[in-house]
């Protein structure tokens, strides 16, 4: 194991608290020896005649299914997990499991619970991907004795309507879930699926060998790392909203204009007071130099590490650095790298998963004739409106590439994992546009669309994260103070103000 893969482990051991182990063998762990021939029927002391199939057919039962239910938790415990088992009995518990599966980390499945065809664990590995959260992450495991466990993978893909991979035969990923199949017993496996037998005691080193595989990377990692310091820490937010600060909220909603306004502000602060404690946090440690050169190590072929690590000390910053020659040095192969910084870019300057209800600063909108705009309207000017008036916002246009093909400064997302490159100009693309308004809080979303008063139709296509939309507005602000102003050019020169 690299020092990288050992630090991702640390990180999601930490990050991990809940298994849930779901079998309807949990309290039967011992081997039942049935006899291997029906014992002879007796009735009023005469015996009954043999039937000829009184022989019980050894193949319809197998010891491989037992699960040692002890070994799993102490596997766990050992790991700081609390894990829970659950003896299913029958499709009544099958709500029962669903609400207790929220809360675990890891779900730990039998394939046939009461049922050999596996029909009840695919209904419930159906059911954990389609009806949680898309942002729910999740590691799901069948754990089986049955041994044809490609034809097991084989029945989950059809299911959850997954193509055959070229690889990872017995990984599948589904939107934040991955699933992961494993054995209980290695004697009936056939030769190239040994591999998957896995003891007890050693199941959880397992998985969260595989949690760490999916999710690990440099900012995962610290990803991970400030979740569970906010966790570890719930105390220091609550601490700060005692119970005596419930009257000077209910105070400041009580004289405000509109009460509801109260909402958002309260919102704000807590978001607040949860970023404090994250900042408080050892993330940045996990993005340092010597981790960096840990990630090297694991990542990065032997000829070009020591390239790397010059690369990350900056002995190339004196040359023109960008992330694609930055590849071309280390010989990557890496077909979208200008996806992946367009999306880094987005993430930088837009929030992620945003749905407003009202136009603000920052808001950006698309026509109906695919053109981009961003609100640059002052919040204040955005709040409190007057019902039934009609108000011009002030917006920047965001140009396409195809217009100017040097520079560009904000990436909006148009798909899925795809991103376009545009250039607000601060200078020259100032528009209005007239509203009319339907309630007294401002321009309000319908379905994420809003209409102007002269008939144009715009979509929220992403909002701005606040320091990144006031650059815009003071930029434009700025310009616009400046533009007729006849000053001493000495004066301009030497503060190296541009000629207007």
């Amino acid at each position: 194991m690299s020092s990288f893969q050992k630090i991702s482990q640390d990180v999601v051991k930490d990050f991990l608290q809940t298994a849930f182990i779901i079998d309807d063998r949990i309290y039967s762990t011992e081997k039942k020896e049935l006899p291997q021939e029906l014992a002879e029927p007796v009735r009023n002391g005469v015996i009954l005649p043999k039937s000829p199939e009184t022989k019980v057919n050894k193949q319809e039962y197998s010891s491989d299914r037992k699960l040692e239910t002890c070994e799993l938790i102490a596997g766990f415990s050992q790991n700081n997990i609390l894990c829970t088992p659950f003896q299913f009995n029958s499709e009544t518990d099958i709500p029962v499991i669903l609400s207790l599966s929220q809360k675990a980390d890891i779900v730990i499945l039998d394939w046939e619970l009461e049922d050999r065809k596996g029909n009840h664990t695919l209904g419930l590995i159906n059911s954990f991907v389609n009806e949680s959260s898309i942002s729910r992450l999740r590691l799901l495991c069948v754990y089986t004795g049955n041994p044809d466990l490609n034809k097991i993978a084989e029945q989950i893909r059809e299911k959850l309507k997954q193509s055959p991979p070229a690889s990872e035969d017995f990984k599948i990923s589904v939107n934040g879930t991955i699933i992961v199949i494993y054995a209980k017993q290695k004697e009936h496996l056939n030769k190239e699926n040994q591999w998957r037998y896995v003891k007890h005691n050693l199941l959880a080193d397992k998985l969260i060998m595989d949690f760490s595989n999916a999710y690990s990377g440099l900012l995962r990692n610290a990803a991970m790392k400030a979740f569970t310091h906010i966790r570890s820490n719930t105390f220091s937010v609550l601490g700060k909203l005692y119970e005596g600060i419930d009257i000077p909220y209910l105070a400041h909603r009580a004289m405000i204009k509109d009460c509801e306004d109260a909402e958002p502000f309260a919102a704000e602060l807590v978001f607040n007071l949860i970023h404090d404690v994250a900042c408080t946090s050892d993330v940045s440690a996990l993005l340092s130099k010597i981790y960096l050169e840990a990630w090297i190590d694991f990542k990065i072929s032997e000829k070009n590490k020591d390239k790397c690590k010059r690369i990350i000390s900056g002995i190339y910053k004196e040359q023109s650095i960008t992330p694609k020659n930055v590849f071309e040095l280390l010989d990557l192969k890496h077909d979208n790298i200008d996806n992946d910084c367009l999306h880094f870019t987005h993430l930088t300057s837009f929030s992620q998963d945003a749905n407003p209800d009202y136009l603000r600063t920052g808001i950006a909108l698309k026509d109906q004739d695919g053109s981009c705009f961003v609100c640059i309207q002052p919040e204040c000017d955005c709040l409190r409106l007057e019902q039934g008036k009609e108000v011009e916002f002030a917006f920047l246009k965001m140009k396409p590439m195809e217009e100017r093909k040097t520079n560009f400064n904000v990436s909006i997302q148009t798909a899925p994992s795809k991103y376009e490159k545009k250039l607000i100009e601060e200078k020259h693309s100032l528009t209005m546009f007239p509203f009319t308004v339907a309630e007294s809080k401002g321009l309000k979303f319908i379905d994420g669309k809003i209409k102007s008063s002269n008939g144009r139709d715009f979509t929220v296509i992403g909002q701005m994260r606040p320091d990144h939309a006031r650059r815009f507005l003071t930029q434009k602000i700025g310009h616009m103070s400046r533009l007729g102003l006849d000053e001493f050019e000495w004066i301009r020169k030497q503060s190296g103000s541009p000629r207007e």
